[in-house]
């Protein structure tokens, strides 16, 4: 019972290491094209072609997110007149500057976001009569009750508004915002009752017989394990230990490849192709590190239960023999 039961534990936590490296590899897989990504999009910024650069770097910070890259989305953004989506983006990156631990990356993000608040328009939804189970959207994003009546950040250009609700009939209207227009208003008139749909056809109003279900029997868990398992404890602290030191180094590479990073180019912004492949190699690294140290935790606590897991003589000679097939 106690050797099943040790190969068991054994091949799961084998299993859990080759997810580890598959994690890796995948992960790495994503970064280099991340990477691949934001130099189009650079590229393609640099030509002009805005709308095309602003998609490249969408689909990069989709695969990585990094806060230059976000950075350099906010940019594109204000270059095509997207200021509100731009000033949004740009106090994203700055917070997500900060949570990596990017000071000056994030004051440049914070000044480009100040400096474009005064220009970003505004948009306020009020309704003159709420109904039960209203319903509001604009461009097709959900307006929530809690936004209505609050001016809300817009892009320049035309905004459908929406509202429709169970029993009344649907309204929407457009409105179009001015670029360097501060402040816009659009209410919502009472919505008019829908009118009673038709009858439904006449038809057999019982129900239909539910069929019959087999009583379902009640499986007793067999009760597993024995007087302290030492097999598995031994190998499932091992895995914790390996873990453990693999989180360390990579943590430590990570950082020595940050503090690489900052010194190549302190500002982040326009940084050469170098400093992005030792921002991202750390941003890889960081990852890796967190992979390693959620394995030692799960290997921890396999460990401890196998420690401490015991069970009575009359369970264990009652339950099956357990095996394992791949």
């Amino acid at each position: 019972m106690e050797q099943n039961l040790s190969r068991t534990w054994c091949r799961i936590l084998i299993l859990l290491a080759a997810l580890l490296s598959f994690g890796r590899s995948a992960f790495a897989s994503d970064v280099a094209s991340a990477e691949a990504l934001f130099q189009e999009g650079r590229r393609l910024m640099e030509a002009g072609q805005l709308e095309e650069a602003c998609a490249k770097f969408n689909a990069s910070f989709d695969l990585d997110a990094s806060s230059g890259t976000l950075l350099n989305l906010a940019d594109c953004h204000e270059r095509t007149g997207r200021i509100a989506t731009a000033w949004a983006e740009f106090l994203s990156a700055a917070r997500l500057a900060r949570a990596q631990q990017r000071p000056a990356r994030a004051e440049e993000a914070q000044r480009r976001a100040d400096v474009l608040e005064p220009l970003v328009c505004r948009l306020t939804i009020q309704t003159s009569s709420p109904v039960p189970g209203l319903v509001v959207t604009r461009s097709g994003a959900s307006v929530p009750a809690s936004a209505l009546g609050v001016p809300l950040p817009v892009d320049p250009g035309s905004h459908e508004i929406r509202a429709e609700a169970p029993g009344y009939e649907a309204w929407s209207s457009s409105v179009v915002i001015e670029a360097g227009t501060r402040d816009t208003q659009v209410t919502i008139p009472e919505l008019m009752k829908a009118a009673p749909a038709a009858p439904a056809p006449s038809g057999s109003d019982g129900a239909t017989p539910a069929a019959d279900r087999p009583a379902n029997q009640a499986t007793a868990a067999p009760q597993t394990g024995g007087p302290r398992l030492k097999a598995g404890f031994w190998v499932a602290a091992g895995t914790a230990v390996i873990a453990a030191g693999t989180a360390t180094v990579f943590g430590i590479l990570s950082l020595n490849s940050y503090a690489e990073a900052e010194a190549r180019c302190s500002t982040h912004v326009s940084c050469d192709a170098t400093t992005m492949q030792l921002s991202d190699q750390a941003n890889t690294q960081a990852n890796v590190a967190n992979v390693a140290i959620a394995t030692a935790i799960v290997a921890t606590a396999v460990g401890t239960w196998f420690y401490f897991k015991k069970e009575p003589k009359k369970a264990m000679a009652a339950a099956p023999r357990l095996t394992w097939t791949w």
